[in-house]
């Protein structure tokens, strides 16, 4: 059983570095995902992600907002 941690920023002048180190203090032992500029519609890392997640894996964000940007991206 993986975690996984996905932090998004949503513009190339932003940094996920924040969010990472959060997540790090609170999941030491997880995979970080970062992804830079997705405010796009697609969102490639994130797709790659949960395509290889396993049963009893966990993916961990720091808010809701980061993993979409409305309940159907949800």
């Amino acid at each position: 059983m993986a975690e996984y941690l996905y932090c998004r920023v949503s513009t190339w002048d932003q940094s996920t570095e924040p969010q990472t180190q959060a997540l790090l203090k609170k999941y030491p032992n997880a995979i970080v995902i970062t992804e830079t500029a997705s405010g796009w519609k697609s969102r490639p890392m994130l797709k790659e992600l949960i395509s290889r997640m396993q049963e009893g894996d966990t993916l961990i964000v720091a808010a809701f907002d980061r993993l979409g940007r409305n309940a159907l991206d949800l």
